[in-house]
């Protein structure tokens, strides 16, 4: 009986250390926000970076690229947007989300602005460094 008691008990323990190893195992998501501005990060090829940005684009800004298209570290997976309510006139939440599809070196660089005033500066300006390996 007592045998059989440190049996369960053991392969309990082996169970619970095994789910915590596995746990740690599947591909990371950074999550970003404007305060990571000029930040860096190192991702693994397969690994997600996920870009939330508030907007107001019914003032007619929005979120452009720089140089984005240059580079083959990163690929855009999605852009979506989330509205903070259903007024009029509303922000909402730029949702970009990118994966590291090779090895590299690649800067994700946003400028937020009105498309037909491209002779002024931006308003707002995003970038981070990633480098993937």
């Amino acid at each position: 009986m007592r045998t059989l008691k440190y049996s369960v008990a053991w392969r309990c323990i082996a169970v619970l250390l095994v789910g915590a190893l596995l746990s740690g195992c599947g591909p990371r998501s950074l999550e970003l926000d404007a305060a990571d501005d000029g930040g860096r990060a190192t991702l693994k090829v397969g690994e997600t970076l996920t870009l939330k940005l508030k907007s107001s684009p019914t003032t007619g800004y929005g979120r452009e690229f720089v140089g984005f298209d240059e580079q083959d570290v990163l690929t855009l997976e999605e852009r979506s947007f989330k509205s903070d309510s259903m007024l009029l006139g509303a922000g909402r939440v730029d949702t970009f989300q990118f994966t590291a599809v090779a090895a590299g070196e690649a800067d994700i660089a946003l400028i937020y602005r009105r498309p037909w005033k491209q002779d002024e500066p931006p308003l707002k300006t995003f970038s981070f460094h990633v480098t993937a390996r």
